[in-house]
């Protein structure tokens, strides 16, 4: 079966947009449905799964406004996603739910840190563009209208820096088709310094926050907790 990115590669950038623009909206349940779409590509895209993404268990917590969601892609690989609910309570106005969601962005992890659950999976391979926005469109219809996500944190399985070019076009598509600024949207990462270089100088790369994972700052405690620790990681981050 074809994917969406070769039906795309020679579509004008408008009608990537128009797709983008069409994820996002509640009332579109596939591809067909995306009237601003021609009837050609419309038939192309009509045996494309609108989700890449499917639910295999859901773990929802009776005293806080937190699941967790093991999420089956295309391929029979598993990742997860949370859901972090809080009152965002206001004097004179009732309290509303707001939402931060944690995305995952390769299945496993190949950093293999000492604490982490994720990289004793092992890794098996980096997420698609529409794999890591898709957590985000997954949680989106499941809470419909009883809450909103303002919040997003790269923080779930795997190493965000290793999967540079595919976090970036996600995170340029989540910021240009909701109400989410850079500043709501924190990128975390346990230190590459190739790819923390590239993003310097990477004007495409949205301004989102970024945030390390130190865990220590003596080089030989912090190569035992992360194995992926380079020498001199230290003296290049305070550079």
């Amino acid at each position: 079966m074809e994917n969406l990115p070769n039906i795309l590669k020679n579509e004008p950038a408008f009608r990537k947009k128009q797709i983008y623009k069409a994820w996002f909206d509640l009332n579109i349940n596939r591809y067909e449905k995306i009237s601003t779409l021609s009837l050609a590509l419309r038939e192309k895209l009509k045996n494309i799964p609108w989700l890449t993404v499917k639910l295999k268990t859901l773990q929802t917590s009776k005293t806080e406004h937190t699941s967790k969601a093991l999420l089956e892609l295309t391929d029979g690989e598993v990742i997860e996603t949370v859901l972090m609910g809080r009152d965002n309570k206001k004097e004179d106005k009732p309290a509303e739910l707001r939402y931060t969601i944690c995305v995952s962005t390769q299945v496993g992890c190949p950093m293999n840190c000492a604490f982490c659950a994720t990289g004793k999976m092992g890794f098996k391979r980096n997420l698609t563009t529409e794999e890591i926005v898709d957590q985000y469109r997954y949680w989106q219809k499941w809470l419909g209208k009883k809450g909103k996500i303002d919040n997003i944190v790269l923080m779930g399985q795997g190493e965000p820096l290793l999967n540079y070019d595919n976090v970036k076009n996600a995170l340029n598509i989540l910021l240009d088709n909701t109400d989410i600024g850079p500043r709501k949207i924190t990128l975390s990462t346990a230190g590459v310094p190739s790819a923390m270089e590239k993003m310097i100088e990477d004007k495409e790369f949205p301004t989102v926050r970024f945030a390390l994972s130190l865990h220590s700052a003596t080089e030989n405690t912090r190569t035992k907790l992360m194995p992926s620790h380079q020498k001199d990681f230290l003296k290049f981050l305070i550079e």
